[in-house]
């Protein structure tokens, strides 16, 4: 540990530390002890509850809805005090060890379909390529405001559509776990069966699907899960505990390749933090795997459809509210 002036905080390489903060004890109250971390990559102190909290938060929403929820994550951290560079690049590690442990935890209950996401996950992570591609001509101007104008409109339809059907299926006016999706998907050719999930579909449809949903997500830089879950649900007709831990198929194999990249790209993984989240989460999503199996699925489509218009009242904020400034990067000797 360093304490002088000229040494603002402890080597890089130190984890967890506990400071005892004595403020208060000329009145006779005993010194404060807060449970405090150091990044090792952006040298600055961060909260340990928060990075433990949040990894936690993300894992458990893996487990309950097949969701990485990593846009949580990234302001989060922030928070914590990793700066915002990092805190983007890391949260993407963290979508991955949270679904990795949600999709294990679902594959113990039966509720992967490895048959269906395997096609989904060969359309997504086309659509991710494709989507990197085209990134760098569509993130400025009006083909980024068209692209999250767009991006609003499917998410509230998708959350107001979820509210009304879960209520119905409540009231017990519903269909119950599953949806049963347009009648001309209904009349395409070449159905393939999903005997885990119980449907038959059109391989070439589920690619194709996968493809516009990973798209997407790469344009938007958000998780492909997202509106994976519902496509699945209200689409392809897959019932809601089965679509759930099939989700994370996908979640989980388009979020590796910016795992693997990021170490030798930027540098900014701070395999320490992801280490402390992985653990968290990976307790996490075990419990919320265990609460989706008890809730009744017609609650559970309610709950994510809230989580929906949460994410919905946040781009909406972002819509409306300018840019606070510009961060520049750049790399030096």
């Amino acid at each position: 540990m360093h304490g002088g002036a000229g040494n603002p905080g402890p080597a890089p390489g130190t984890v967890l530390a506990l400071t005892v903060t004595n403020a208060g004890s000329t009145r006779g109250r005993k010194g404060r002890v807060k449970m405090g971390a150091w990044s090792t990559i952006a040298s600055v102190p961060l909260n340990a509850l928060l990075v433990v909290g949040a990894g936690s938060v993300v894992g458990f929403l893996a487990g309950l809805f097949g969701v990485g929820a990593s846009c949580l994550l990234a302001p989060a951290l922030a928070m914590a005090g990793m700066p915002a560079v990092v805190a983007v690049v890391n949260d993407g590690n963290e979508a991955v060890a949270a679904s990795l442990s949600g999709l294990l935890a679902h594959k113990k209950v039966g509720h992967v379909d490895w048959k269906l996401g395997a096609l989904i996950v060969t359309g997504g992570l086309g659509g991710v390529v494709v989507g990197n591609g085209l990134a760098p001509y569509v993130a400025y101007g009006i083909c980024q405001l068209v692209l999250r104008l767009g991006y609003f409109v499917m998410m509230l339809a998708a959350g107001g559509m979820m509210i009304q059907e879960s209520l119905r299926a409540m009231a017990g006016r519903g269909a119950g776990t599953r949806g049963k999706g347009p009648r001309w998907l209904a009349r395409l050719p070449g159905k393939t069966g999903f005997p885990v999930s119980g449907v038959e579909f059109p391989g070439y449809a589920l690619v194709a699907l996968g493809f516009l949903v990973g798209l997407l997500s790469a344009l938007m830089g958000v998780g492909a899960g997202f509106l994976m879950l519902p496509v699945l649900i209200y689409l392809v007709g897959v019932p809601t505990a089965v679509a759930v831990g099939t989700n994370l198929v996908m979640a989980f194999f388009t979020s590796l390749p910016a795992l693997v990249a990021q170490p030798w790209t930027n540098g900014t993984v701070d395999l320490l933090a992801v280490l402390a989240m992985l653990v968290s989460s990976a307790a996490a999503a075990q419990v919320g795997a265990s609460v989706c199996a008890c809730l009744k699925m017609e609650k559970l489509r309610f709950i994510y459809a809230l989580v929906i218009i949460g994410m919905v009242a946040l781009l909406l904020r972002d819509l409306l509210l300018p840019p606070a400034g510009l961060i520049m990067v750049a790399g030096g000797p």
